[in-house]
């Protein structure tokens, strides 16, 4: 069964979904591998795992695989986690070297290890 308007597509920004099915990030699931198969079986968009700011700036081993993007992936998105403005804004420069065509700042995630660092849903507070 069919949803109605999810094959639709879908501009944010200047970037053009080819529908709205959309993959979330989520940490430890959405690496490289099922990204790549998210976009085969009709994802319009496959984020990355959230990926600490500091860390891929920092050129970890493990950022560097959570921004990893495979040609032919479809639209590349990255998903962003810090409370640091400068250094979430650098992040997301490298992000874009790295080639990234969305970036996503994690506003949501409720996790401890996260909102313990005033990061992810916990920069609601404020």
């Amino acid at each position: 069964m069919a949803i109605a308007g999810l094959s639709e597509p879908l501009a944010l920004g200047s970037v053009l979904l080819p529908n709205r099915v959309l993959l979330a990030p989520m940490s430890g699931v959405s690496d490289q591998v099922f990204r790549q198969l998210a976009t085969r079986w009709g994802a319009g968009l496959a984020y990355s795992e959230m990926i600490a700011s500091q860390e891929l700036l920092r050129s970890s081993d493990l950022a560097a695989r959570q921004a990893t993007f495979a040609s032919g992936n479809g639209i590349r998105a990255l998903q962003l986690a810090g409370n640091e403005p400068e250094i979430m804004a650098d992040a997301a420069r490298c992000a874009v070297d790295l080639g990234a065509e969305l970036i996503d700042i994690n506003f949501g995630c409720p996790a401890k290890k996260v909102t313990r660092g005033y990061a992810g849903s916990a920069l609601m507070r404020d």
